[in-house]
């Protein structure tokens, strides 16, 4: 597993030192939908930097540039995608087969640009059924879904439910390192789950690099060790 934080492109050098492996950048701090010339300069110095932005978050399916911004994001170093479960209804004004339809040709999209798609889940009752359903029937192996830790359990103290996913679990999000916001009980439950399920995907702690900086090297490496990361 990868252990990474959310960031801007700034941020990379001391989440390096920090301990972790990546940031997770939305995509208007990437420039995916700059001019060429501007992208390419900026490409240069991400790529100069000791980790790279391998999580990108989309605001919208149809971003503007399209499949472009996808293959922007790839060159960048992205490895997921991930995109709101609510935005796709949104997009999909609420429609079920719409929305399936559309999440199957995003999948096909980010595979083409050599990367995985996630649809992360809200944070209501059936929000992680709902996002593995639409997940499911839109049917292409590119796709999965992104997890919050913290949102399970503060909704139902139950890491076990994250099992119904199976092998669609593709991301997860955990709370900030250093501070103790899930019981000792959730933790040691979501550990087992996620050996359970074999995951070995990304994890990253939900907060900015700078909301972390006063925990230290010690913290997340204590948190990488708890996770197995």
């Amino acid at each position: 597993m990868r252990f990474g934080c959310l960031g801007v492109l700034a941020d990379m050098e001391p989440a390096a030192e920090m301990g972790f492996d990546y940031i997770e950048a939305a995509e208007g701090d990437l420039l995916l939908s700059a001019e060429e010339a501007t992208f390419r300069r900026l490409r240069e110095d991400v790529l100069a930097q000791p980790l790279f932005p391998e999580v990108v978050q989309l605001t919208h399916l149809t971003a503007p540039g399209g499949t472009d911004v996808l293959r922007r994001a790839a060159l960048m170093g992205a490895r997921v995608i991930v995109v709101d479960a609510g935005q796709v209804w949104a997009e999909a004004g609420g429609d079920w087969q719409r929305a399936t339809d559309r999440l199957s040709a995003f999948g096909h999209e980010a595979s083409r640009a050599g990367l995985m798609a996630a649809l992360r889940a809200d944070s209501r009752a059936d929000g992680l059924e709902e996002a593995w359903m639409l997940v499911q029937e839109a049917g292409h192996p590119a796709l999965g879904v992104a997890a919050d830790a913290e949102a399970l359990h503060l909704r139902s103290g139950e890491p076990e439910e994250l099992l119904a996913l199976e092998r669609s679990l593709l991301h997860l999000y955990l709370p900030p390192v250093g501070e103790h916001r899930l019981a000792a009980d959730f933790w040691d439950g979501l550990v087992a789950v996620l050996h359970e399920l074999g995951y070995r995907h990304r994890l990253t702690v939900n907060r900015p690099w700078a909301a972390l900086e006063r925990w230290g090297r010690e913290a997340v490496e204590s948190a990488r060790r708890r996770v197995g990361a």
